[in-house]
């Protein structure tokens, strides 16, 4: 498995500047802000994981949509266990955890509640940090991902990962660091193929990278 002594440290100050600086320019409307879930666990992670998503979704209150931090959400307990967590986060969390631990797929699979500490150790970001409704509508998540792709580059390079798993959002994404193995998968909501095949998938590609040329 690659490791990520081999790869600079990330520069957590540096993104916690920057998504700031997001809050501030987007203070008159809903934006999501993500990265990692436990910035000292990620850290010394291996490998420091990084999940590149499509948008959250955004419910309406009093007949607005509002933002929140992704980073609280995915390390609060009680948000990870309410019923709509499992609709995206199980494969997440399965795949982290799978891949933190470089283990085959195989009984502990199977209850994905019981490993979601594992989701503290990656960093989890959005295409679009507007947010979008519970399906996403393709035109609005390219103006998001266009609208917003600096700050994803910016994202991306400071946070370092060893692994970029592009889940569902590799045509958004601009061109990817060489030293950062590039992972392509399916969104982890989707239902075309088990949580099994997903993750021996994405498992395999990382081996692949993992090889030297």
């Amino acid at each position: 498995m690659l490791c990520s002594r081999t790869m600079p440290r990330p520069d957590i100050d540096a993104h916690n500047r920057l998504l700031n600086q997001l809050k501030e320019t987007y203070r008159s409307g809903p934006i999501v802000l993500d990265g990692p879930v436990d910035a000292k666990l990620y850290c010394g992670a291996s490998p420091r994981i990084l999940w590149v998503l499509k948008e959250a979704h955004l419910k309406k209150k009093d007949g607005k949509k509002s933002g929140f931090d992704l980073r609280e959400f995915l390390g609060d307990e009680p948000h990870r266990r309410q019923s709509t967590w499992g609709s995206t986060f199980s494969a997440v969390t399965k795949v982290s955890y799978g891949l933190l631990k470089n283990k085959k797929w195989g009984t502990w699979a199977k209850s994905p509640r019981s490993l979601v500490e594992y989701l503290r150790y990656v960093a989890v970001i959005n295409i679009n940090k507007r947010g979008g409704d519970a399906r996403s509508k393709a035109a609005v998540l390219e103006r998001g991902a266009d609208k917003f792709a600096v700050i994803v580059a910016k994202q991306i390079r400071l946070l370092r990962p060893d692994v970029l798993i592009a889940a569902g959002t590799r045509k958004l994404l601009g061109d990817v660091d060489s030293s950062v193995a590039l992972v392509k998968a399916y969104h982890p909501g989707q239902r075309t193929i088990t949580h099994e095949d997903y993750y021996r998938e994405i498992r395999e590609q990382v081996g692949r990278l993992a090889q030297p040329s």
